[in-house]
C-alpha cells in the first residue's frame, strides 16, 4: 500500500497545478474531492490493517471464550471494512463515481484513527482497543463513498 499512497500523493501534489490550468474550476474541484476521498479511504484501510494485527494477538491471548468471540467478531468487521475501503479506493482511482461523505464523517474518521492509535499503544487494554476499532469501522464508511 505504500507505493499506492506515494503514487496518490505524487499525483495530488504534482498534478494540482496542471489540473487547475487545463480544466474548468468545477472539474478541478471534483479531482480534489476525488483525491481527498481516496486519501481518507487509504488512511482508514492502513489503520484497520494495523488494528487487525493487534486484534489477532489479543484474540490469541483471550482469557475466555466470550472474549475470544468478541475479539473475533470485531476482527472480522475490521477485515471486511478494510477490504471494502480498498475496493472503493480502486474504483474511485479507476474513475468510477464517488461521493464525499462530508466534513462530519471526516472528523469522525480522524477522531477514530486517533483513538485507535491510543488504544494500540496500550494493547493490554483489550476493551479500549475493541471499542476504538469498532468506532474506526463505523467512521467514514466506505459504503458512503459510493
Amino acid at each position: 500500500m505504500t507505493i499506492r499512497y506515494a503514487s496518490l500523493r505524487f499525483r495530488a501534489a504534482a498534478g494540482a497545478a496542471a489540473v487547475a490550468a487545463t480544466k474548468p474550476q468545477d472539474d478541478a474541484q471534483a479531482d480534489d474531492d476525488r483525491v481527498k476521498v481516496m486519501l481518507r479511504l487509504d488512511a482508514k484501510a492502513r489503520k484497520l490493517m494495523a488494528s487487525e494485527q493487534s486484534l489477532q494477538i489479543a484474540r490469541d491471548a483471550a482469557s475466555s471464550d466470550e472474549q475470544y468471540r468478541r475479539i473475533d467478531l470485531e476482527l472480522d468487521e475490521a477485515k471486511s471494512e478494510r477490504m471494502f475501503c480498498d475496493s472503493r479506493f480502486s474504483a474511485i482511482d479507476a474513475g468510477r463515481p464517488f461521493s464525499d461523505p462530508g466534513p462530519d464523517a471526516e472528523n469522525r474518521l480522524l477522531a477514530a484513527i486517533d483513538a485507535v492509535d491510543r488504544a494500540l499503544q496500550n494493547t493490554a487494554a483489550v476493551e479500549a482497543m475493541l471499542g476504538a476499532v469498532h468506532n474506526l469501522v463505523a467512521a467514514y464508511p466506505a459504503s458512503s463513498t459510493a
